[in-house]
């Protein structure tokens, strides 16, 4: 049963808000993110920024990040932001441009666009902004910032492979310098006729790294993981998990337990057809580090939209008391979608996590 504790965040009409994402400031304070645009594929977009100093309940400050983008003057627009907290106290945003031949009216087919990732850091929790940087990560979606090490910073993105018709690669992009360069990539995962994507990855408490994937073929595969035993150089096969969703957003809770939000994708067992699933919501995944078949699951939020890009976008964050505040982007019965926040523990993990509707 979905979880009853809920807040809208931000609704605007005439706009479609999604791809939240959310970190815990050294103040306490909470800093969200999240794209405002005129559409899923969008022709222009802004990066908002807003704050809460109630563990989610209200939000408040809102404003933007940097320059609007459009395809009609700029060839471009903004995509999938996230944010981290780092080592040294300073927040830092990623977030992919996707582009296009200036003065184009319509989005183009994904394949056919160049992305770019800039990178911007903020020393006072999020009230003033560095200028965006650039960065030389390959790709789109790029995943949280991970420190490995000193001035060592890993990111994670995707691409179409120019190598294998219909395959997306996962791969990883380093830097040595805390971000001034950015040289070698490191391919996580390439499968012919496979698409995995937007990986999630996290330092499991024996130091290895993990990283969870979408697989976007749309035959209901399950989502998957990677291993890497060597600081993100080398990996494993992918190998399936005990759910079946897109967009995963990984990692460690205080307990120890690996939490995994993500849309849910599971389809009739009969209807391979079904893009959307049997139960589409915006979900949830507990469990023990490198054992998802002990995990069990939560609905964060049904969707009854029917469009697969409207809903299960997520950012999350533990707070002191142990509650985790998860913000994501839902529709339901609005006419667009927007961004919508929620609490829960451990325990409100009732369901078990079962690959149901997934396709070997």
């Amino acid at each position: 049963m979905p979880i009853s504790r809920r807040v809208v965040i931000a609704q605007s009409e005439g706009l479609y808000l999604s791809f939240p994402d959310v970190v815990q400031a050294k103040s306490g304070r909470l800093v969200l993110v999240y794209r405002e645009a005129d559409a899923h594929v969008a022709r222009h977009s802004r990066l908002v920024l807003a704050d809460s100093h109630d563990q989610g309940r209200t939000w408040v400050n809102r404003r933007y990040l940097d320059a609007p983008m459009t395809l009609a003057e700029d060839g471009a627009v903004w995509n999938c932001p996230r944010i981290v907290q780092q080592r040294d106290g300073g927040l830092t945003i990623l977030c992919d441009l996707s582009q296009v031949t200036p003065g184009s009216t319509e989005p183009v087919p994904e394949s056919q666009r160049r992305f770019r990732t800039f990178l911007w850091r903020s020393f006072d929790d999020g009230r003033t902004w560095s200028t965006r940087r650039p960065t030389r990560i390959q790709g789109l979606v790029p995943d949280r910032l991970l420190e490995l090490s000193g001035d060592t910073w890993m990111v994670g993105s995707h691409y179409h492979s120019l190598r294998h018709f219909g395959t997306l690669t996962q791969v990883v992009t380093f830097t040595h310098d805390a971000g001034e360069t950015w040289t070698a990539t490191s391919i996580v995962a390439e499968v012919p006729g496979m698409q995995f994507c937007e990986g999630s990855i996290v330092r499991c408490p024996g130091g290895h790294l993990v990283c969870y994937l979408r697989e976007n073929s749309m035959r209901g595969l399950p989502t998957h993981k990677c291993l890497s035993f060597d600081g993100g150089l080398h990996w494993s096969s992918p190998e399936p998990c005990g759910f079946v969703g897109h967009r995963p957003v990984a990692g460690l809770l205080r307990s120890g337990k690996m939490l995994v939000t993500y849309r849910d994708v599971r389809l009739h067992e009969l209807d391979s057809g079904d893009k959307i699933g049997v139960q589409p919501a915006t979900a949830a995944w507990l469990g023990d580090p490198g054992d998802e078949s002990t995990g069990r699951r939560l609905t964060i939020e049904a969707d009854s939209s029917g469009v697969l890009g409207d809903y299960g976008y997520t950012g999350w964050v533990e707070l002191p008391d142990g509650r985790v505040f998860c913000a994501y982007h839902t529709r339901g019965d609005a006419p667009r979608s927007y961004i919508a926040g929620t609490w829960f523990r451990e325990a409100d993990f009732t369901e078990p996590a079962s690959p149901a509707g997934a396709r070997a």
